[in-house]
């Protein structure tokens, strides 16, 4: 039974979803003669001051560049 694991930053609508979901299980079938039923795909929504690597936040907020007076 394939289980797919998608970590995505928020924002993603259902509907944006539900055709990732779609084209994760139709390749599965394609591909590997999965059952449609038995592909299973799970999005996990974490924001981006969660993510890191290498120990180093991966987001870093735009710097903001000194207003001209």
């Amino acid at each position: 039974m394939p289980l797919v694991k998608v970590d995505l930053y928020p924002g993603r609508s259902t509907s944006q979803k539900r055709e990732v979901g779609e084209g994760i299980t139709r390749v599965f079938v394609e591909k590997l003669g999965s059952a449609p039923q038995d592909v299973i795909v799970i999005f996990n929504d974490t924001p981006a001051h969660d993510w890191f690597a290498g120990g180093q936040p991966m987001f870093r907020p735009a710097s903001r560049s000194p207003s001209a007076a």
